[in-house]
């Protein structure tokens, strides 16, 4: 029988949040090639952790929703959690971090475009 140690458990999560940041560093990079956060890898990669580090205190925590977190951080800027609108949804304890994401998207989609 196989057995994975706690440290090993550790060094593989963090192998994977360092996996996802790169991944989402290239993606964001791609999508928003003019933004200011894109002007360079360490900025690239600065603003995805950030990001990341920031969406977990609003309790999100599954990858597809902090992508979503860090498109809408890059589309309306670094501050976007700020804005009444976004801190009103990202705030609110009755929802899921995906039910929160699911709110900013429609809210986006249908008030903001």
């Amino acid at each position: 029988m196989l057995t994975i140690r706690m440290q090993q458990m550790e060094v593989l999560g963090r192998a994977r949040a360092e996996a996802f940041e790169r991944e989402m560093a290239a993606h964001l990079g791609r999508r928003f090639p003019r933004a200011h956060f894109a002007s360079g890898e360490p900025h690239l990669r600065s603003f995805v952790a950030e990001g990341i580090r920031l969406g977990r205190t609003f309790g999100l925590s599954d990858r597809f929703d902090l992508r979503r977190f860090l498109e809408f951080r890059a589309e309306y800027g670094e501050n976007f959690h700020q804005l009444d609108w976004a801190a009103r949804i990202l705030n609110d304890k009755h929802l899921s971090g995906c039910g929160k994401m699911e709110q900013i998207d429609s809210y986006s989609l249908y008030t903001l475009r």
